[in-house]
């Protein structure tokens, strides 16, 4: 069970990685022009925030990582939870465009399901997720402000 368990967490976690969001990112491009105006504007933003405050808050994640240059202690750095500021960003721009309420919850049910695996995997604490949250609730509300403003 916890082989099968912990495999279903680790594609979990890979919905709110960089990969996953540059499909996202690539696909929007013909759904909605504001998603993908919405999605390049949060890109940016995601790491223009989360970057100073993962080096500045530094904080090791549950399961250790060594570092020895700047880029790795980013990636050691388990505050905040970067998977999870993506994945509520995401979730928040999909809620934003019209496809149907179904999507939408599913949408929902998979954030959650990537913020949960990211404890489950011993990549992060509960708190860094909560910070995750606040970081893609962040994220969101400026990248809508600049999409209005230079669209």
């Amino acid at each position: 069970f916890s082989y099968y368990s912990n495999s279903v967490m680790k594609d979990a976690t890979s919905v709110g990685g960089i990969t996953i969001y540059i499909i996202l990112l690539v696909f929007s491009y013909f759904y909605s022009m504001h998603a993908f105006y919405m999605m390049v504007a949060g890109l940016f933003l995601m790491y223009i925030i989360n970057v100073p405050l993962k080096l500045v808050f530094y904080k090791d994640r549950p399961n250790k990582i060594g570092y020895k240059v700047l880029w790795e202690k980013f990636e050691a750095s388990s505050f905040p939870s970067v998977h999870s500021a993506r994945a509520v960003f995401l979730t928040l721009v999909f809620w934003t465009t019209s496809m149907p309420f179904a999507l939408k919850a599913l949408v929902v049910l998979v954030a959650a399901l990537v913020m949960v695996s990211r404890v489950w995997l011993k990549k992060h604490f509960w708190s860094d997720v909560a910070a995750g949250i606040v970081s893609g609730l962040v994220v969101f509300y400026v990248a809508e402000k600049l999409v209005t403003i230079f669209l």
